[in-house]
């Protein structure tokens, strides 16, 4: 299996899955990565709020008979999905390398790179 795209994470995470009826552009997808610095549960919270937005606006209750269909709960659903893939990304510990520094060369090697002086030269 290959690993996903960020953008194909997206659209896994709110569901815009059909690609002959997307719900967003690769481009809106990339807005919404762009604007949360590449983070997918970000994006994907911010996507959701989004949807749950439009949802908003066509929430209604109809009844045909004995059938009802109450599609006024979706965007509190939505907003709640919303809510704990910000929570997550909050949990999710931050990503640090380190470079191991065997000498003093290796130091100065690690710190020219990073445009910084080694602890050694002063």
């Amino acid at each position: 299996m290959t690993a996903l795209t960020n953008v194909q994470a997206v659209r896994l995470r709110v569901g815009d899955t059909d690609t002959t009826a997307q719900i967003f552009s690769d481009d809106e997808v990339n807005y919404f990565l762009t604007d949360n610095s590449k983070d997918v549960l970000l994006a994907s919270a911010d996507a959701l709020y989004a949807i749950a937005a439009s949802a908003a606006l066509i929430a209604k209750i109809q009844k045909t008979g004995e059938f009802t269909i109450d599609r006024s709960k979706i965007p509190a659903a939505l907003i709640a999905a919303a809510d704990k893939l910000r929570a997550q990304a909050a949990d999710a510990p931050a990503v640090a390398i380190a470079e191991i520094n065997a000498s003093d060369f290796q130091e100065f090697e690690i710190a020219s790179k990073a445009d910084v002086t080694p602890a050694w030269r002063g």
